[in-house]
């Protein structure tokens, strides 16, 4: 009994030191994944598939500073990014902004079992890919 005792101490403080660490730490690297996927280009109002952009890969990072992830063929960008805090020039904290091609926008992303789409706001199309 007392043996379990020390442990749960112990992990307690593990636990404590480790949320401490990381609240506290400076701005680590991002960590990133990347698969292949196919994309598309939707209707926004309808969701009715309006283009096919093929086979690409998506990547996808994060850390306490922020989170992106876009879909990339040899001719086509789309994708999103969030910046939390110390965000790039023309970046506002906590908005989502939306990068088709070479501008970013204020937008949305509509992550899905099978799909993630993002729009830039009032555009009438959104571009998505399979998860």
């Amino acid at each position: 009994m007392r043996m379990k005792s020390i442990l749960l101490t112990s992990l307690r403080a593990f636990s404590a030191v480790t949320f401490a660490a990381l609240l506290f730490s400076p701005l680590a690297h991002a960590g990133c994944g990347e698969y292949q996927a196919v994309g598309w280009i939707a209707n926004a109002d309808s969701g009715e598939m309006i283009e096919s952009l093929g086979a690409g890969t998506v990547v996808e990072c994060g850390n306490v500073s922020g989170a992106f992830a876009g879909f990339q063929t040899p001719n086509f960008y789309a994708g999103h990014a969030t910046c939390l805090r110390e965000c790039e020039k023309g970046f506002k904290p906590r908005v989502t902004y939306v990068k088709v091609g070479e501008k970013w926008a204020p937008g949305k992303v509509t992550p899905g079992e099978n799909a993630t789409c993002v729009q830039q706001k009032s555009a009438n199309r959104k571009y998505c890919w399979n998860n």
